[in-house]
C-alpha cells in the first residue's frame, strides 16, 4: 500500500507522454500534414482542433501557415530594353496553396521562401528588361497615378503601364510556381527609383521639353495679345469715327438752332436785348442777396417803369427823372449824401 501514490504517478506519467505522443493540434490559422514513416500520407488537415496519431516514428506532423503572407523583395538596380536603369522595390502576396505538394517540393519551409523570392527577382528582371524606360515614368498628358493593389482603374481612366507591368510579372510568377503548392496573390511595385545619373538625364530632357513647350505657350499667347490689341485698335476706331460724325451732326444741328435765333434776334433787336438785360439780372440775383444799385444804367434800369420803356425802344440809356430831395424839390446833385444818388431797391 505504500507504493500506491507511486504506481498512481507512474500511470498518469505514462497516460500524460502517450496522450502527448498520440495527439497533436491544429491552430485555425495552420494546416498539418499527417505524415506515415516519413511521407505523407491522407489529405492535408485544415480544420481546428485536438487529432490523433500513433507516436514517432509511425507518424509525424508537419504544419503549415495558411494565411496570406508578404514577402517584399531587396531594392536592385534592373535593365529596361533601351538601356535605361530602375531601381524597384517590390512586394509580393503568397500562400501557401497545397501543403502536401509545397512539402513534397521544399522539406523546410525557408527552401520554399528562397525559391519563391529567385523566382520573383528573375522573372521581375525578364519583364523590366522588355520593357522602355518610358512605361515607367512618363509625363504625358494622359498618364495617371497606379492604382491600388487589388483595384481595377478608374472607368474611362487610361491605364497605368506601371499596373499592366505588375499583372505581367503577376502571371510570369504564377505560371511558374503553380507546380509548388504555393499560390501568389498579388504582386505590386513598392518603391520606384532612379539611379543618380539617369535623374539628371531625366530631369535636363523633362527641363528642356517643359521649356520648348512654354516657349510654344508664350508664343501663341503673344500672338493672341496682338490680335486682341489690333482688334481692340479696330473697335475704337470704329467708335470714335461713329462718335465723331453723331457730334459733327448735333454742332451742325446747333449751329442751325443758333442761326435761327439770331435770325429771329436781328428782326428784333430791342427783344435780344431786353432778353440779356434780363439774364444778367438773373445771374446777378441767383443767390439770396441785398443789392443797392443805380438804376440809372442797364441793366437795372428795367426795375423801374422808365427804363423797361427805355428797354423796349431799345435806348442804351434811358432818360430818367432827377431825384428829388425829402422836401419834394429838385435838389442839387453834389448837395446829397453819397448813398442818396438814386433809387434804393432791395431784392
Amino acid at each position: 500500500m505504500k507504493r500506491l501514490p507511486t504506481y498512481i504517478a507512474v500511470a498518469v506519467l505514462v497516460l500524460v507522454l502517450g496522450t502527448y505522443m498520440c495527439t497533436f493540434q491544429v491552430r485555425s490559422t495552420e494546416v498539418a500534414i499527417l505524415k506515415l514513416f516519413g511521407r505523407p500520407t491522407g489529405e492535408p488537415i485544415a480544420t481546428a482542433g485536438l487529432k490523433w496519431k500513433l507516436p514517432w516514428p509511425i507518424h509525424s506532423v508537419v504544419t503549415y501557415d495558411s494565411r496570406k503572407r508578404v514577402l517584399e523583395d531587396k531594392t536592385e538596380e534592373t535593365s529596361t530594353r533601351d538601356g535605361k536603369n530602375v531601381i524597384l522595390t517590390t512586394y509580393t502576396i503568397w500562400r501557401i496553396s497545397d501543403p502536401r505538394k509545397f512539402h513534397e517540393n521544399f522539406q523546410v519551409e525557408e527552401n520554399g521562401v528562397k525559391e519563391l523570392r529567385s523566382s520573383i527577382q528573375t522573372m521581375k528582371n525578364a519583364e523590366v528588361g522588355q520593357r522602355d524606360f518610358s512605361e515607367f515614368v512618363s509625363v504625358g498628358e494622359g498618364a495617371t497615378a497606379p492604382a491600388a493593389p487589388g483595384s481595377a482603374p478608374e472607368s474611362g481612366a487610361p491605364e497605368s503601364s506601371l499596373r499592366t507591368i505588375e499583372r505581367s510579372i503577376l502571371a510570369r510568377i504564377q505560371a511558374v510556381d503553380q507546380d509548388y503548392g504555393l499560390e501568389v496573390v498579388e504582386f505590386g511595385i513598392k518603391k520606384l527609383g532612379l539611379p543618380q545619373s539617369v535623374t539628371s538625364s531625366i530631369f535636363g530632357s523633362m527641363k528642356s521639353a517643359q521649356e520648348s513647350k512654354a516657349g510654344i505657350y508664350t508664343t501663341a499667347g503673344e500672338a493672341q495679345a496682338r490680335d486682341i490689341h489690333a482688334k481692340a485698335e479696330a473697335a475704337k476706331e470704329r467708335i470714335l469715327s461713329v462718335v465723331t460724325a453723331k457730334v459733327s451732326r448735333i454742332e451742325a444741328e446747333g449751329q442751325k438752332k443758333v442761326n435761327e435765333y439770331y435770325t429771329l434776334f436781328n428782326e428784333h433787336p430791342e427783344l435780344r436785348i431786353f432778353l440779356d438785360n434780363i439774364r444778367a439780372l438773373k445771374k446777378a440775383l441767383a443767390t439770396r442777396t441785398t443789392l443797392i444799385f443805380d438804376t440809372n444804367g442797364l441793366p437795372f434800369s428795367v426795375m423801374v417803369p422808365e427804363g423797361r420803356e427805355a428797354a423796349m425802344r431799345g435806348d442804351a440809356e434811358p432818360a430818367l427823372p432827377t431825384p428829388r430831395d425829402v422836401s419834394g424839390g429838385a435838389g442839387a446833385s453834389a448837395e446829397q449824401a453819397p448813398g442818396e444818388a438814386g433809387s434804393g431797391s432791395r431784392g
